[in-house]
């Protein structure tokens, strides 16, 4: 999990955060998330267990929602515009394909495996977000973050393999095991 960390540390590129404005904002808030998607995913496993991933999902989302249309209402933003017809499939997709079969499937990994490995996505997110932006949006992608996709894959690898293989494969045992 250590090099998967780098690899999100590589790909954050802590220069920019040491440089930009509002740096304590944003950490702070990237903290917060953290600790709350990590709260989510070992309370989610005993409850999933109760009452299973998809009642897990619906009352998250509907809390999750009902958070934010306050939010909306209390900060006076709209909370309908530019929801149209022509925007509909693509909220469609956003809501049921992206969120709704994602977040299933990721709770679904969090009943049959466990936390630990479902929160191998949230490492994996960062590698395949690049990917599709460089794809749909054209973006590039920067030498940070493919050294830290590298980081991270290598890491995740590693969590969902049998590293101790892996370590004597690459004869690593003097480095991670004391005789």
């Amino acid at each position: 999990m250590t090099i998967s960390i780098i690899g999100l540390i590589i790909v954050m590129n802590p220069q920019k955060l040491v440089s930009g404005e509002n740096n304590s904002w944003f950490l702070l808030m990237t903290l917060v998330a953290a600790i709350a998607f990590g709260l989510y995913t070992a309370y989610g496993k005993k409850r999933i267990a109760k009452i299973g991933g998809v009642a897990q999902n619906s009352f998250s989302f509907l809390m999750g929602s009902g958070v934010l249309l306050m939010i909306l209402l209390v900060s006076g933003q709209p909370v309908f515009q530019g929801v149209s017809l022509e925007t509909a499939p693509l909220l469609f997709y956003l809501g049921v394909c992206v969120t709704g079969i994602g977040y299933f499937f990721y709770l679904k990994t969090v009943e049959i495996a466990g936390p630990s490995t479902a929160s191998i996505a949230f490492f994996i997110k960062p590698m395949v977000a690049p990917l599709f932006a460089l794809i749909i949006l054209g973006e590039t992608i920067t030498l940070n973050i493919g050294i830290g996709l590298i980081f991270i894959l290598f890491g995740s690898f590693i969590n969902l393999t049998d590293g101790d293989k892996l370590v004597r494969m690459f004869r690593l045992e003097k480095v991670f095991y004391r005789e």
